[in-house]
């Protein structure tokens, strides 16, 4: 689909949220191997642009005519066309309207095509909001309509996932995230109670807190390395969370050892194909293995210093 088309179903859908929003105002249109128009607005919700897109489609189907009108000045065209779409902070000279056929009326120097169906099908690809202003993205025509069949599908396979249909599908979804929400608490809590509990192996210079720990809280996990290695220069923690398939490996020391946590985990865990980063005081990183408990000792083992 030409970019003439994307520009006129972008002018039609701003005329159609315009009519919805009062005031609204186009902040930047991209167009080419993506598009996208940014509104001078501060949010936008997916009910409001169903509304505004479904107004666009319509406008589309009825192949309404498409004009360019040129005027000597600003107020000339307002005299003309009445709610006239314009940015007047960037208008000097003649003024070139766009006119969507009894619909909407845009300053515009853009190209267009001569009639709406030509723009054939519109669909929001995208929302995003940043700093007073939205990000709508949008395809046009042939690659639309894929979309939105692409996206019905995956609706109707995560209908399936969660055992229910389309219609009830925002529902479920909201469940489902407020369940997992809830059991996520219950796992923090329950790895800051196991982490609690465990005491370090004191050795000649340092102390060592380890564990491994099967389907445990990262986050937690780490946000505990880094409170022990806070309390005490001279601690050490090795932690390994079991997941399927692969472990996480997290190390961390206090201020008061001289080794790079990064390099001895790389060193010892070179064969089991490391992959991970941080810095000298707190690394991480995952292995592709689920039993590490010995990895864990000889980490701990080649402490020497």
């Amino acid at each position: 689909m030409s970019e003439k088309a994307a520009h006129t179903a972008e002018h039609v859908f701003a005329g159609a949220l315009s009519k919805i929003v009062p005031g609204l105002r186009v902040h930047k249109v991209e167009l080419g191997a993506s598009n996208s128009v940014t509104l001078e607005i501060e949010s936008l919700d997916w009910d409001t642009a169903l509304k505004a897109e479904i107004v666009t489609n319509n406008i589309i189907a009825e192949g309404r005519a498409v004009r360019v009108h040129t005027f000597r000045n600003l107020d000339e065209a307002k005299g003309r066309f009445e709610g006239l779409r314009s940015r007047e902070d960037r208008i000097v000279g003649d003024v070139r309207v766009v006119e969507i056929d009894g619909f909407d009326y845009a300053a515009c120097t853009g190209e267009h095509v001569q009639n709406t169906k030509e723009c054939s099908f519109f669909l929001i690809s995208g929302l995003s909001e940043s700093g007073g202003t939205v990000k709508v993205e949008f395809l046009v025509g042939e690659k639309a309509r894929n979309r939105a069949l692409e996206m019905c599908s995956t609706c109707f396979k995560a209908a399936k996932v969660l055992a229910t249909n389309v219609e009830n599908l925002e529902k479920a979804a909201e469940k489902a995230k407020l369940e997992c929400y809830v059991l996520r608490g219950k796992l923090m809590d329950a790895t800051d109670e196991v982490l609690k509990r465990i005491q370090p192996l004191e050795r000649d210079s340092f102390r060592v807190y380890q564990a491994f720990l099967r389907g445990a809280d990262k986050g937690t996990v780490m946000e505990r390395a880094g409170r022990i290695i806070e309390k005490d220069d001279r601690a050490v923690t090795i932690f390994a969370i079991q997941e399927k398939g692969f472990s996480h490996i997290i190390m961390a020391r206090g201020k008061g050892l001289p080794f790079d946590c990064r390099r001895v985990l790389e060193d010892a865990l070179r064969g089991k194909g490391f992959k991970g980063g941080g810095k000298a005081d707190f690394a991480s990183g995952i292995i592709q293995s689920e039993e590490c408990e010995k990895d864990i000792e000889s980490i701990t083992e080649s402490l020497r210093f």
